[in-house]
């Protein structure tokens, strides 16, 4: 596991004003993030250490003159980006691909298996790592990118400014490797049958075991058109969900302590100015802080792979002092090649801040006219107040789908407890008008609220997700294959996602009305920021339960557990939407 280190503004400006602790964290945190786009993008190549030390290096050349600090996580993968395609152009071959049986404990492996065995990948989050290898070199530029995006390391924003194109290119661009990886992903199933398919068997009979472009196309038209073979399509689950949650793929150790000092020391003859005296330092700095010495020998040492990893590896570091620190050089020294440009951002982004929000003691809009969080214990506005307020502002309808739903009352839930109780999902409006109202009325910032919907369902009530078999566990009126997925049902609806096996009372409301729907999912939320929710206390959780925590409530709504890597990963991802107010951008209209 990685130490994650938020790229804030506020933070990348103090390492270019010159704080040498932030300039330590900053540089440290950036590995982890460039070690895997290059990895998994060259999968398996020699050239990625190189790579990721010459990624590191025009970065440390190029941090004073990065123009908006609030574009710096796209503009460090636009420099490795950059430095892949630099790499490309001066080797006249191929990508060697490793063979598909490669011992995972073995330092030579590739990037796939170093992912399956250090993340411990199963079942079909496997098959998605093992279907990587068949993409082409394009293809996996652009996956290791959207990987990243599906774990929450970059917003979809940031990966249209790494390939320098528009948010609409970037999202077809995905679309078609997505296209390409689900089709390697039945190939993956084909191949890995047991016994294998006859017919497959037959036009094996020339390969030689490594993935190519060719027979990737053999193969997919070959499960499209078998019968045996084409059961390995249906079941697939969307790959950006199987990979949410996933950390980063730890960086490797090789090298003691004797070894980092002498070719640091090779490292400082061959450099000059400010460069020089950054890798000076670097060596003392990575023995001050084995930690960081973990991940960061490899990148200055250009080294290959291992299974070690923790400070192990290194000798007993020295106590930390002033001059074991990188160093950023001016901006007269940076030569204007060497960093690609960086342009203001089209949009202000709240704080990227892991602390919730901090509550206000009044439930009325603000000046601004929005609504915030509102602290455990306090007393929360009446639907029919939050509705005098919400309609006295117009907003105009930007999900014209959802009319119907929209104009939906809905109903109390039987049986229910406090604060549930005040369930009715009574407000009709525009989309954006009830997920105000429903921040209102349960005291929610209501950026969150409209941030997590996006995530669960981009704002559409007709969504429906959690596919299923079993048919008790979904409404009666979606049997299988009814809602037009053969020997399928969904379990779960509408903007919030609300699953029908553990909420089957608040149905058919919170189907068919977007009031109702939003209303309880938030009641459920408030239940949990209220401290009710107890037993998260007796199953598996990254930290003790407690109320007050609106993060951790969200993360709760997605995995029914408390802060564990998956509720931290969806939490991640609803952070992103948040930054970047996915909800004004152009693509999210659909009037």
């Amino acid at each position: 596991m990685y130490q994650e280190v938020r790229f804030d503004p506020a933070i990348v400006d103090a390492a270019i004003a010159g704080d040498q602790r932030v300039l330590d964290d900053l540089v440290a945190g950036c590995l982890p993030l460039v070690y895997n786009i290059v990895g998994r993008a060259m999968s398996g190549h020699p050239d990625v250490d190189d790579v990721v030390q010459e990624t590191m290096l025009q970065a440390v050349r190029g941090l004073p003159s990065l123009r908006d600090p609030q574009r710096f996580r796209p503009w460090l993968v636009t420099i490795a980006i950059q430095q892949m395609r630099g790499r490309w152009r001066t080797n006249s071959r191929s990508v060697p691909r490793a063979n598909l049986d490669v011992d995972v404990t073995d330092p030579g492996a590739d990037f796939v298996d170093l992912t399956i065995a250090k993340l411990g990948l199963q079942g079909q989050r496997r098959e998605v790592a093992e279907a990587t290898r068949w993409l082409d070199d394009d293809d996996r530029h652009l996956l290791s990118l959207w990987w990243l995006e599906a774990v929450g390391e970059l917003t979809r924003t940031e990966l249209a400014v790494a390939l320098e194109l528009t948010p609409h290119q970037a999202t077809v661009r995905v679309q078609r490797m997505r296209q390409q990886l689900d089709a390697a992903r039945a190939i993956v199933r084909a191949l890995r049958a047991s016994p294998r398919c006859g017919q497959l068997a037959h036009l094996a009979r020339g390969w030689d075991g490594l993935p190519s472009t060719l027979w990737r196309k053999r193969f997919a038209r070959h499960t499209r058109e078998c019968d045996s073979c084409a059961d390995g399509w249906t079941d697939l689950v969307p790959a950006d969900r199987l990979l949410v949650g996933l950390s980063l793929v730890p960086l490797p150790v090789v090298f003691s302590l004797p070894a980092l000092q002498a070719a640091t020391e090779a490292l400082t003859h061959a450099g000059s100015g400010h460069l020089s005296g950054w890798l000076a330092k670097l060596g003392s700095a990575l023995s001050a802080k084995p930690a960081v010495a973990a991940v960061a020998a490899t990148v200055v040492l250009g080294g290959g792979t291992a299974a070690a990893y923790g400070a192990g590896a290194f000798e007993a570091p020295p106590a930390a002092t002033a001059s074991t620190s990188f160093t950023v050089p001016t901006a007269s020294a940076v030569p204007g090649s060497a960093r690609p440009t960086a342009s203001p951002s089209a949009a202000t982004s709240p704080s990227s801040s892991p602390a919730s929000p901090k509550p206000t003691a009044s439930p009325t809009a603000l000046p601004s006219g929005r609504f915030r969080l509102l602290p455990p214990g306090a007393k929360l506005p009446s639907g029919a107040q939050c509705a005098t307020v919400v309609r006295a502002k117009a907003i105009r309808e930007n999900k014209a789908a959802n009319a119907t739903a929209n104009k939906t009352m809905g109903h109390t839930v039987p049986g229910a407890s406090a604060p549930l109780t005040r369930v009715d999902g009574r407000f009709t409006g525009t989309t954006e008008q009830i997920l105000r109202w429903t921040a209102c009325k349960w005291g929610v910032d209501e950026d969150m609220v409209k941030a997590q919907a996006a995530i669960e369902s981009w704002w559409h009530m007709s969504n429906k997700g959690d596919w299923g078999t079993d048919a008790s566990r979904c409404p009666a009126d979606h049997g299988l294959g009814v809602d037009g997925t053969p020997g399928k049902c969904p379990e779960s609806f509408g903007m919030m996602q609300v699953r029908y096996p553990y909420n089957t009372s608040a149905f058919p409301g919170v189907e068919k009305s977007t009031a109702m729907n939003l209303d309880y999912g938030y009641a459920v939320w408030r239940s949990c920021f209220e401290g009710k929710m107890t037993w998260l206390n007796t199953v598996e959780r990254g930290s003790q339960y407690k109320a007050g925590d609106a993060w951790g409530c969200m993360g709760v709504h997605f995995s029914g557990r408390w802060h564990t890597d998956a509720a931290e990963g969806y939490i991640n991802r609803v952070k992103d939407y948040l930054a970047q107010r996915i909800w004004t951008t152009r693509n999210f209209q659909q009037p």
